[in-house]
């Protein structure tokens, strides 16, 4: 019996330690491009539907490094309308908030005196993230300010529109390039206070 509790043991480490080089791989930027190589060799025509739901299946449960991701992404501090930002945030209010996220994934629809409204897209469950970036075009050859006006337009975009100070920004405003979006959409970086991702996407779906 100890001998067989040792081999198992063993094995948990050679797995630890693989999942450790692989997280450490991917921390260094290259996750889109693994999971876009990964997609053609399957098949999947990227900026469809198919891939979408091809990502999902492949990241739902990995264990990824949200900082160290981020920090290989370009850094702005005035951000054009239309782009995908990513950033840690410290709400004003959030004392009076029902729950909150502090790692958004937003879409940049509009500058405010104070810093701007963005459409969230870890406030809608992972089937309707997909929904909402093929409604806008994402992956065509559409500008961004064409994808900011069909995101005011579409039904989506109230449940998670989100209205954010810069002020209470906890890390520099980072640009997700677009066509990482659809992998990036997928990621569990949310980091949601109050209430679980779970409860909120259950809200998602009832709107």
């Amino acid at each position: 019996m100890k001998i067989k509790q040792s081999i198992k043991e063993q094995k948990v480490v050679r797995n630890n330690i693989v999942e450790a080089k692989v997280n450490a791989s991917i921390d260094k930027r290259s996750i889109a491009r693994k999971y876009r190589k990964l997609a053609s060799e399957a098949q999947k025509s990227l900026g469809t539907k198919e891939s979408i739901q091809f990502f999902r299946e492949k990241l739902v449960r990995r264990k990824i490094d949200h900082d160290q991701l981020m920090k290989n992404y370009r850094t702005v501090s005035n951000p054009k309308i239309g782009s995908m930002l990513v950033y840690n945030y410290d709400p004003k209010y959030k004392d009076k908030l029902p729950y909150y996220d502090m790692n958004p994934c937003i879409i940049l629809l509009d500058y405010t005196k104070d810093g701007w409204y963005g459409a969230n897209i870890h406030y809608l469950p992972p089937t309707l993230r997909a929904e909402l970036l093929l409604d806008i075009g994402w992956n065509k050859s559409a500008s961004l300010i064409k994808i900011q006006k069909s995101l005011e337009r579409n039904k989506l975009t109230k449940i998670c529109l989100k209205r954010y100070l810069r002020k209470q920004l906890n890390s520099r405003i980072k640009v997700v390039n677009r066509e990482d979006w659809e992998i990036i959409i997928q990621l569990p970086f949310d980091a949601f206070v109050k209430e679980s991702r779970a409860q909120i996407w259950r809200k998602a779906r009832k709107n």
